[in-house]
Parts: C-alpha cells; sequence; structure tokens
C-alpha cells in the first residue's frame, strides 16, 4: 500500500477555513481526506518542471500594452530572473499579445498566478 500525506483544503458550512493539525490525514493517494471532501496530493499541485505560463491579451493597442507591463512588473516581483517573451499580432486595429513567462520554479509561477487572478 503506497501511503502519502494529503494537503486538506477544509470548509465548514461553505466557508474555507485552512488547514490546522486536525486536518492533518494519513491516507492513501486517490483516496484521500474523506472527513472534508475536498484534497490534493502535494505533488499533484507543485510539480517540478511546470514552471512556464502562458496567456493572451488582445484589444485596443495600448489597453493591451498597459495590461501587458502591469502583468510583466508583478512577474519581476516574483522572480528578478523571470524570462519574458511577447509576441504581437496586429488585425486591423486589436492587437492580440501572446506572453510567455519562464519561472525559476513551479512555486513562483503559483505566487504569480494568485497575485494577478490568472489562475
Amino acid at each position: 500500500m503506497v501511503r502519502s500525506y494529503c494537503l486538506s483544503l477544509c470548509t465548514k458550512n461553505g466557508e474555507f477555513v485552512g488547514m490546522d493539525d486536525d486536518n492533518k490525514t494519513d491516507c492513501v493517494i486517490n483516496d484521500c481526506c474523506d472527513a472534508c471532501g475536498c484534497s490534493a496530493e502535494i505533488g499533484t499541485i507543485i510539480t517540478e518542471g511546470d514552471d512556464v505560463y502562458e496567456y493572451e491579451l488582445q484589444g485596443e493597442p495600448a489597453k493591451v500594452k498597459e495590461d501587458s507591463e502591469r502583468f510583466d512588473a508583478v512577474a519581476r516581483n516574483v522572480s528578478k530572473e523571470v524570462q519574458i517573451q511577447h509576441t504581437d499580432t496586429i488585425n486591423g486595429e486589436m492587437l492580440l499579445r501572446k506572453v510567455t513567462l519562464k519561472f525559476s520554479c513551479t512555486a513562483e509561477k503559483m505566487i504569480f498566478q494568485m497575485r494577478t487572478g490568472l489562475v
């Protein structure tokens, strides 16, 4: 039998209450935390090599560039080593900007996603 430690995201009355010592569970993979109803194994949340985030912005060129610069600033705040690549396509008066962010690790990518709401 394979045993693992599960990260339990517990709720009470529909509100997130977090994880405390009472909610820690030693459980079997794929059969986690029946008591609280939702859980995820740590390895499924943070995977080695999952450090690239891609997104697209489309609209008026000035607005797309403004939003892109704001997201770039957040990415640089998370990691000074982040590699940022923009690929622009103009279609009439609209700009489509594809952005690729390469972080140093998965945790940095997740922090960026949480700070920007791009999840």
